[in-house]
């Protein structure tokens, strides 16, 4: 039951009880991954940056920026171990915003099954929350769409490319660059 609340097996939630019975935590063990990247935190933000200036540049040339930049040689594996670390949190968010999306369509429509049992006011409040939602979770499959394009393909100009959930119709306006 613990399992399926956490999206984990048996044997993960075994493994939980044995920690914690052991070391009194549940806190997650130290990584024994090999060792530290040779990217720090000051160099993830200067390759950020590179990636950022310049969206078709190769691995290699990425490395020879760095090196230029930070004074640090990166190998071209390092660069794409680098860029990948950078994708990871991102998936594990876009997992979970899909996992909500699904349960906010599911939750409209055990919604709208229900109306008819509440009385008038209540209805109309909840006819609302569910038209809301119902409004709401096409934009965040679309959000969720050009994020996967942007940073997993570097995709960067989506078709119907959403910038606000809450206003739809909003443009980004570019000043000294042709529109």
């Amino acid at each position: 039951m613990i399992g399926a609340h956490f999206n984990v097996g048996e044997a993960t939630v075994n493994r939980w009880v044995a920690r914690f019975r052991s070391t009194g935590s549940l806190e997650p063990l130290p990584h024994g991954q090999g060792p530290d990247s040779i990217v720090d935190e000051k160099g993830l933000s200067v390759l950020c940056a590179l990636i950022d200036e310049q969206r078709d540049v190769t691995r290699n040339e990425l490395a020879q920026a760095y090196l230029e930049q930070t004074g640090v040689s990166l190998s071209v594996a390092t660069v794409e171990d680098t860029q990948e670390a950078l994708k990871k949190p991102y998936r594990g968010l876009l997992r979970i915003t899909a996992r909500l999306i699904r349960q906010a369509e599911q939750a409209c429509l055990c919604a709208r099954e229900q109306l008819g049992i509440l009385k008038k006011g209540a209805r109309e409040k909840a006819l609302r929350q569910v038209e809301y939602l119902e409004r709401m979770t096409p934009r965040a499959r679309q959000v969720v769409k050009q994020t996967r394009a942007r940073v997993f393909r570097g995709i960067t100009d989506s078709p119907k490319k959403i910038i606000s959930l809450f206003e739809p119709y909003a443009q980004i306006l570019r000043r000294r660059k042709p529109h």
